[in-house]
């Protein structure tokens, strides 16, 4: 079973998905809660995502799509460092993927 921690008065993500047998309980007092996530787009909860209730879903919002797409072009920047200062060539894949997500940005 996958779920996630929320805050009870917003559904406020609070923890990325997590793994186990059974569902974590909390006391009445607590802040949080924890739901069954049935579907989800990342392992890891990205800043910016939002829990949907109804369809216990974590969805992406422009937000995180940002957050994701900062991430990957700053882990890739190496490639194009690399490109202007020896000439040696982007791997296409590479490529693709941050004209991807220079263009998803915004």
């Amino acid at each position: 079973m996958k779920y996630i921690e929320l805050l009870k008065e917003t559904d406020e993500i609070i923890s990325g998905i997590s793994t186990g047998e059974v569902l974590p309980v909390t006391n009445e007092d607590s802040p949080t809660y924890f739901s069954e996530v049935l579907s989800y787009p990342d392992e890891r909860v990205v800043y910016g995502q939002v829990w949907d209730s109804a369809t216990k879903t974590v969805e992406d919002t422009q937000t995180s799509t940002n957050s994701k797409s900062l991430s990957y072009l700053l882990s890739t920047d190496w490639y194009a460092i690399r490109a202007a200062e020896t000439g040696v060539a982007i791997p296409s894949a590479v490529s693709d993927l941050r004209t991807a997500a220079r263009v998803a940005i915004f």
